[in-house]
Parts: C-alpha cells; sequence; structure tokens
C-alpha cells in the first residue's frame, strides 16, 4: 500500500534532511533538532481560543477551546501529552496538533508540559501527568469542562470507575513496587 501524498513528502523531507538523526546527539541539541523540523513540517493551525494555565504544583498547560464553542459552553475535555519519548518535544512542537484536535473534535484539549528526561529522570514525567490530569478533573467546573456528564449518573460514575482502574492502577503499582516506603501521594 502506498502512503498518502502528506506521509510521502514527509519521508521524502526526513530522508533529505541535512540535520543528524535526533539519537545520535545530546537532548538538548536533539529538542532543537526535533522543534526546527516540527517548525518546517507544520501545517496551518486553526485560529482558536488559547491559554496558558498552570497547577498548583508549577506543572504549564496549554488550553485550547473551539473557536464556535461560547465561553459559557460545558465541553467535553482532552488531556494531551505530547510525543517525543520523555525526552524532547514541547507546547510549541504539538500546537498545531492541539488547535486541530480542538477545532476538528469539538472539545476542550490540555497540552501538558511535563518536565524531560534526562534532567527529570523516570518517573518525574509520569507524576506531573498524573498531577496535571488530577488538577484539571478538580477545575473542570473553572474551566468549563464536563466529566463525563453525558453518560448519565449510573454510566458516569461507572466509567470513571474504569478509566481510573485501566489507566492509573498500573502506574500506582508500579510506584509502590519500585518504592513501597513512598508515602507522598
Amino acid at each position: 500500500m502506498k502512503p498518502h501524498p502528506q506521509v510521502q513528502r514527509l519521508l521524502e523531507a526526513v530522508a533529505n534532511s541535512p540535520f543528524p538523526a535526533l539519537s545520535t546527539v545530546s537532548p538538548f541539541v536533539a529538542r532543537r533538532l526535533y522543534a526546527e523540523r516540527c517548525r518546517i513540517v507544520r501545517p496551518a493551525a486553526p485560529e482558536v481560543p488559547v491559554r496558558l494555565l498552570m497547577t498548583s504544583g508549577g506543572i504549564v498547560m496549554r488550553s485550547y477551546r473551539p473557536a464556535a464553542a461560547a465561553k459559557d459552553d460545558l465541553l467535553p475535555a482532552l488531556v494531551f501529552f505530547h510525543g517525543g519519548g520523555w525526552t524532547i518535544g514541547d507546547l510549541d512542537t504539538h500546537d498545531t496538533l492541539c488547535r486541530q484536535l480542538a477545532h476538528g473534535a469539538g472539545c476542550a484539549v490540555f497540552s501538558v508540559d511535563y518536565r524531560l528526561a534526562p534532567e527529570h529522570p523516570f518517573p518525574t514525567a509520569i507524576d506531573d501527568a498524573l498531577a496535571a490530569t488530577r488538577w484539571l478533573v478538580a477545575q473542570a467546573g473553572a474551566l468549563g469542562v464536563g466529566v463525563l456528564e453525558s453518560f448519565g449518573s449510573f454510566w458516569a460514575s461507572a466509567f470513571k470507575e474504569v478509566i481510573v482502574f485501566t489507566s492509573i492502577l498500573p502506574i500506582l503499582l508500579w510506584r509502590s513496587l519500585r518504592d513501597p516506603h513512598r508515602d507522598d501521594d
């Protein structure tokens, strides 16, 4: 099967790039190269309202809402963690994608600027992701997002339990196995 023309152009641009492979340079240089590559291939971004947020713990996020949404509309939320293997990438490298998600899906998007390795070793990024998600759930009303209201109270409650069990529990289990005496949660 032949790749989509946009994918083909991207593959050709990477193959013809004068930049070295990201795996062959330091994380600092890899971040700069990745940001430059993203800038070069970035499509036009839809205009959507954007706000910068910070959790009480100091984690920065960028909030995107669809342009068609009124300020008091209660929207579904998407918490976005940029790509880059926990080492490269940032709010800017994935800004266009987050704008497209907010615009196309009609939801509020919260892009989390988690701390990167190796300066902040594993599991710092996961800890930031969990903290940011917990903060967003706690602030949902103030941020104009709903937490599964459309499912009805029974299904919303059941679905929330499934989400917590399948996404948070494995991380918490890993953390307790890693350091059973840790008591900061």
